[in-house]
């Protein structure tokens, strides 16, 4: 934690820091929120005659905020997001080694 370094000079530098990031940050995730939300209405994501009756506009949404919650960089985001696309294929294989317990 921040407040737990014993160096003055060292805490003021990590606590203007982190203020830097949270607010970085917030911009990012707000701005993200904003076009995906965005692209998603263009999309009809969110419209009841959609699939599953606009729930999966929604679904994104709220997976864009547990991902933002978790502070991705950019190399992290992208090897994320392929390696859950990889497991989500894998679980719908019903041949996949996940489900032979190999």
């Amino acid at each position: 934690m921040v407040s737990d370094c014993p160096n003055p000079m060292f805490t003021g530098v990590a606590e203007e820091w982190r203020k830097d990031f949270v607010e970085k940050r917030g911009r990012q995730m707000s701005d993200r929120h904003t076009l995906f939300k965005k692209r998603l209405t263009e999309l009809g994501m969110f419209d009841k005659d959609s699939d599953y009756d606009g729930m999966i506009g929604e679904a994104i949404m709220e997976l864009s905020e547990v991902f933002a919650d978790q502070g991705h960089s950019g190399m992290s985001a992208v090897i994320t997001v392929q390696l859950f696309h990889q497991l989500m294929q894998e679980y719908n294989d019903g041949d996949s080694p996940m489900w032979k317990g190999e």
